[in-house]
């Protein structure tokens, strides 16, 4: 357990900062939610992506939103 828990991180840091899927791809389908604990720009506890919210649009909708948003 502890191995696929590795590779899966391992892929996950692949996939991010060098932008080499083929290793992601390989598991994608078995991922349900990526909880970003350290991307507390939304909210404190971090940020939920899933395949319908997957990381680059919601990195979009970070840059398009307002600075100060009340309530957050």
């Amino acid at each position: 357990m502890l191995q696929a828990a590795d590779y899966l991180l391992w892929a996950l840091q692949r996939h991010y900062e060098r932008r080499e899927s083929r290793y992601v791809e390989l598991i994608w389908s078995k991922v349900g939610v990526v909880h970003a604990v350290d991307e507390t720009t939304l909210a404190p506890y971090g940020t939920y992506y899933t395949k319908k919210k997957p990381k680059e649009k919601a990195a979009d909708r970070v840059k398009q939103r307002p600075a100060e948003v009340p309530g957050i």
